[in-house]
C-alpha cells in the first residue's frame, strides 16, 4: 500500500542569498516536503522502524541548511533533496519546497520545488 508521509512548514535557520547583508545574518526559510513510500509494513507492524521517522528527518534538514551559506535557495532546495533520499532510499516519489518568506515585497516570498524522481 502506497502512502505519503510529509512535513509541512518547518522553519530552518539557514543563511541564504546573495546580498551581503543575507550573507552575514541567518534567516528563517519555511520547508515543505513529502515522501510517497510503500507504508503496509508500518500499517501492519504499526512499528516505527517500518517507516520514515520525521523526527529525525526534520533535525536532519535543519543540520542540513544550518552547514554553510548557499547563495540560492535552488541550492538549499537540492541538498535537502539529498538529505531526505539519504533518510528514505525506499521512496519512490519526493516532493520538497523551500519558501523564502519576506524576499520579495508584496508577496508572501518566492519558493523553489524540487522533485524526485
Amino acid at each position: 500500500m502506497k502512502g505519503t508521509i510529509g512535513i509541512e512548514g518547518l522553519r530552518v535557520r539557514c543563511r541564504v542569498g546573495v546580498r551581503p547583508a543575507e550573507q552575514r545574518h541567518p534567516r528563517t526559510v519555511v520547508v515543505d516536503v513529502s515522501v510517497q513510500r510503500d507504508i503496509e509494513a508500518a500499517v501492519g507492524s504499526d512499528k516505527l522502524e517500518e517507516t520514515l521517522d520525521y523526527s529525525d528527518l526534520s533535525k536532519r534538514l535543519r543540520r542540513a541548511a544550518a552547514e554553510r551559506h548557499y547563495d540560492l535557495i535552488e541550492s538549499i532546495a537540492g541538498r535537502l533533496l539529498e538529505v531526505v533520499r539519504e533518510q528514505a532510499p525506499e521512496a519512490v516519489r519526493i516532493r520538497l519546497t523551500v519558501h523564502k518568506p519576506g524576499a520579495v515585497k508584496r508577496a508572501r516570498g518566492p519558493y523553489v520545488r524540487v522533485e524526485y524522481p
